[in-house]
């Protein structure tokens, strides 16, 4: 049972999904960059002398305010890399750091066999990480974030059925707009809105949990004014996540994580197929 409770929390490490009071997630993942998404929804695969990767360590930390309260902190480090016949780079860097405030709307003080358990939350992302306006080496590999403060609403809901689990998330974010100084003037850069969605199922086997995830994600277009005016095209990507989760001890678990961007129809935008591995300690309430 503890399986099926605590097998989510490595998808939202940032949130306490679980009956705890803090948690500390440990992720390193590796992904490779396998193709390119065109804007007919099909994809085309990336020649054999093009090799980029991203590997990322990332730390996140949740602790409970109150009862019903939460915040939680979250600190990605980033290297990049891309080798074609022609040039070679690589960069390390940090990302974007993001700060949640969360409050459990839907407590579970008690048995319901229909009635969820929900959290809504908002969350800032500052810009801590180089965008790919402002990179400065070849291939951009130095962007490790969006460059954008960003403002993100949202909402978990999870419910257990003795063996098997399932949870839905819905959120939007809004990134403000900046300003790009260039050579020819200053380029006025304001991003449309976004949208995102995951619905997960989850089964457990004892200590073991095995979960899959299908995300939906939308991001605005870009659009320019000053010293270039124009509208940039909306970005939309499909990925699929398969999880199996490991309890090691009460307050302890390990998962292992296989992220594939390809499965399922996605527009301008690179395609990657990513594996990692997550560490996650808790402490009871």
């Amino acid at each position: 049972m503890g399986a099926a409770c605590c097998g989510t929390g490595g998808l939202f490490p940032s949130l306490i999904t679980g009956d705890d009071r803090r948690q500390l997630t440990a992720t390193a993942s590796v992904g490779s960059i396998v193709g390119d998404a065109l804007t007919d929804g099909t994809w085309e695969r990336r020649s054999a002398g093009d090799s980029e990767s991203r590997s990322t360590l990332r730390i996140d930390y949740a602790s409970l305010l109150s009862d019903r309260w939460q915040w939680g902190l979250s600190l990605p480090v980033v290297t990049r890399s891309r080798s074609r016949p022609s040039a070679s780079a690589s960069a390390l860097g940090f990302g974007d750091v993001q700060v949640t405030l969360g409050f459990e709307a839907l407590p579970q003080w008690s048995y319901s066999p229909w009635r969820p358990k929900g959290t809504v939350f908002v969350a800032l992302t500052a810009p801590t990480g180089r965008s790919p306006f402002d990179s400065q080496t070849t291939y951009k590999v130095d962007a490790m974030g969006r460059g954008y403060w960003t403002v993100t609403v949202g909402g978990l809901l999870q419910k257990t059925w003795g063996n098997w689990d399932a949870m839905l998330l819905l959120e939007a974010h809004r990134p403000f707009p900046r300003t790009l100084s260039t050579p020819a003037g200053s380029i006025g850069m304001s991003p449309d809105p976004g949208v995102s969605s995951a619905l997960g199922v989850g089964r457990s086997w004892g200590d073991f949990r095995l979960g899959a995830l299908i995300t939906a994600s939308v991001e605005g277009p870009l659009r320019t004014s000053g010293a270039i005016v124009g509208v940039g095209s909306k970005v939309v990507s499909f990925p699929a996540t398969l999880q199996l989760s490991y309890m090691l001890s009460d307050l302890w678990s390990l998962s292992g994580l296989y992220t594939d961007a390809t499965w399922f129809g996605s527009s301008n935008l690179p395609l990657a197929r990513t594996v990692g591995v997550t560490l996650q300690t808790r402490w009871d309430r």
